[in-house]
Formats: structure tokens, sequence, C-alpha cells
């Protein structure tokens, strides 16, 4: 059974997209679950969110603006990866 980025075959491909704001800065940012094990800051430093696929890892005062699902590989996530969209 070939593995792959998201796991075993057998699981539904899933990437979630995490737009957010710090409260304390009003800082935007994004977080992408394909980056495994990265934590993205805010610019005071005070808020950050490490997004995976399977939880959410979060401290500081954040907001959630918009949470974009991806059930499986597609085109979108291709060109994502890839910067070209």
């Amino acid at each position: 059974m070939m593995e792959t980025r998201y796991g075993n075959n057998n699981k539904s491909k899933m990437r979630i997209i995490l737009e957010w704001q710090c409260e304390l800065c009003g800082d935007n940012q994004l977080s992408d679950s394909i980056r495994t094990h990265h934590m993205d800051y805010c610019k005071c430093g005070e808020s950050a969110l490490d997004l995976e696929d399977g939880y959410q890892r979060q401290f500081g005062k954040i907001k959630e603006i918009k949470r974009t699902i991806y059930k499986e590989e597609s085109d979108n996530i291709k060109d994502l990866k890839d910067g070209t969209k």
C-alpha cells in the first residue's frame, strides 16, 4: 500500500487553510495544514497557531476569520502548493 503525505490511501485526503486574526495587534495570518509542525505567529508575537489535519494548537487571543477545507487532492490544492494562484 502506498503512503502519501496525507497518510494511508484508505483515508480521505484533507487540507485545511485557516485565516485568523490576533485580537491583540490586529494582524491577519494564514495557516495551512500542509505545513506540518509549523507555528504561525502574529506580528506582535503574543498569538500563534499550528494547524494540522488532525488537530489545532494555539495560544494567545485568536479570532477565526475563515476556514477552508479541501477533502481531496484537487487542482486547487496543487495550485496552492505551487503558488500559482
